[in-house]
């Protein structure tokens, strides 16, 4: 978890540094070699260089508000069971909150507004609600393998089929889709037995008392799916309805920006995954890399690759680097039901293992690559530079890591080629010019 949480720190950094790194474009790479050398050049191009490749498991991801949150369970054959569940807040939408006399609890319905779905929508899913008991905290960062604890008894039960498509009917008017979860009616009486007492003052005593709410998914034994839900929308929040002597009301929970929210993504050991993935990411037998390589949002899973035979390049002189395209082809597995991942990452290690950007990422996403192109059904990402610095013996491989982009919002995974399969293997595209002493 530490050596993720440097490299979202990362991101930061690279605000600030892109202004610097463009002083020299990629078709310049070894020019000062070129132009000094008065021996003739000749080109060479090979998609033969050595990979060295495994998939292991991603330690965690950070959730904390995010753009969207996926709340499900979804069954892949290949992967095994991955559940998304979600962590938040509930704020007063005013202070002071005074249910009148004798005020009953007719309903609670909690609604999330849908962004999207991975998965199949037809599949029937078992949704439980818990009260945490545990305090949570808007500025802290949370990530994808942070449990909470929660008070034993559910909230609200209910078997849904996600539908993201269709209208709902909020109140008699027809609105865009959202679910809605009927929660029990003992907890809204729980909130509403301190009716213009201290807990329901303001916030601050508020979420002393409610800390707030989990929403989860029984795990998936076939198929299922990832709601994608967004959290910010005015169509998500909890509604209490009631009736006192004198009136019948309704009275929202806010969920918003002051709110603490966030998701976990249970993957289970991967105990439900092919005897292939177990073997070599659980497992750790790196050789089936060589075949078949994975990667995975949700704090799944990553491949690590790296150039283990470089240095044959230069024995008979320096190399000035032309073209580095470094090809990811996605293999069986990866299909119509399984929608790729829309990109990737590339970030090597340290010394300490610790990711960091390469110095081709900063010459922008249109150069370095890494969108999945739907007619070559790969990913291409130039690496110009990072070979460059690799083969003048001015960096030292510790290797390269492919994740996923979007990896806390998104449910999708792919599989690709290894670098000795046989089909469409992962392989480096090198085109460079030997300079002779």
């Amino acid at each position: 978890m530490k050596t993720l949480k440097i490299f979202f720190k990362l991101i930061a950094v690279a605000v600030i540094l892109i202004p610097f790194s463009a002083c020299q474009k990629p078709g310049d790479l070894g020019a000062d070699i070129v132009e000094n050398s008065v021996n003739q050049l000749n080109m060479t191009f090979t998609d033969t260089i050595s990979i060295d490749a495994y998939s292991t498991p991603v330690d965690s991801v950070s959730t904390s508000k995010l753009k969207y949150n996926l709340l499900g369970s979804y069954y892949d054959d290949v992967f095994g069971t991955t559940t998304a569940s979600i962590y938040t807040q509930l704020r007063l939408s005013e202070n002071n909150v005074n249910f009148g006399i004798n005020a009953v609890c007719d309903s609670v319905i909690l609604t999330l507004d849908y962004y999207g779905f991975y998965g199949d929508t037809a599949s029937e899913q078992n949704l439980r609600v818990f009260e945490v008991s545990d305090d949570l905290y808007p500025d802290s960062i949370y990530f994808s393998s942070v449990s909470k604890n929660l008070i034993p008894s559910e909230i609200g039960i209910q078997k849904v089929v996600f539908n993201p498509k269709d209208s709902v009917s909020y109140s008699g008017v027809k609105v865009k889709p959202h679910l809605k979860l009927f929660l029990n009616n003992s907890f809204g009486e729980k909130i509403m037995a301190k009716s213009g007492q201290t807990e329901l003052s303001d916030n601050t005593n508020f979420q002393k008392f409610m800390k707030g709410i989990y929403i989860t998914a029984d795990k998936a034994i076939s198929k299922g799916g990832f709601a994608y839900f967004d959290l910010m929308s005015p169509l998500s929040f909890m509604s209490v309805y009631y009736h006192n002597t004198t009136d019948t009301s309704v009275y929202k929970f806010a969920i918003n920006e002051y709110c603490s929210y966030f998701s976990k993504f249970e993957h289970y050991n991967y105990m439900d995954a092919s005897a292939d993935f177990k073997a070599q990411v659980i497992a750790g037998n790196k050789s089936l890399g060589n075949q078949k390589l994975y990667v995975q949002s949700l704090g799944g899973v990553k491949t690590v690759l790296k150039f283990p035979h470089l240095d044959e390049l230069t024995k008979g002189g320096s190399i000035a680097v032309q073209n580095a395209q470094l090809l990811i082809n996605i293999g069986s597995g990866t299909d119509v039901n399984n929608v790729p991942i829309y990109g990737l990452a590339i970030v090597k290690l340290d010394s300490l293992l610790t990711p960091q950007f390469i110095d081709d990422y900063y010459e922008g996403s249109s150069y370095f690559g890494g969108d999945y192109v739907t007619i070559d059904k790969n990913y291409k990402f130039n690496i110009n530079r990072y070979l460059q610095s690799l083969v003048n013996g001015e960096a030292k491989q510790y290797g390269l890591e492919i994740i996923a982009k979007g990896a806390s919002i998104y449910g999708n995974r792919i599989i690709f080629d290894g670098a000795k399969s046989t089909d469409r293997k992962l392989r480096l595209k090198l085109t460079y010019t030997k300079i002779k002493n």
